[in-house]
């Protein structure tokens, strides 16, 4: 019916396969609950005014992959990005 919002959705899945919980952001001001209702339970939820990431979601969810991602015997990781914007900033380097 052409009434749709746009949602992103940041992803990883490393060499062994693994897929790191997603950030899914969704179209709007505030943040839903409701829009969590039924979804992945894992995933990091976020909302910004045209549901793209931007800088500030960009570094949110460099944070959550690195906590939930980190090496336990503490070795080096290598994470490789797209040319996004938001990946390219001072903070999230």
């Amino acid at each position: 019916d052409g009434n749709y919002e746009w949602v992103t959705v940041i992803e990883c899945i490393n060499t062994s396969g693994k897929a790191a919980n997603p950030m899914i952001i969704f179209t709007g001001k505030n943040f839903m609950k409701s829009w969590m209702e039924g979804r992945i339970k894992t995933a990091h939820y976020a909302n910004s005014e045209s549901g793209w990431t931007d800088n500030k979601l960009g570094r949110e969810w460099l944070a959550f992959f690195e906590e939930e991602n980190r090496c336990p015997d503490g070795k080096w990781q290598l994470l490789l990005m797209d040319g996004h914007g938001s990946y390219l900033t001072f903070s999230f380097l």
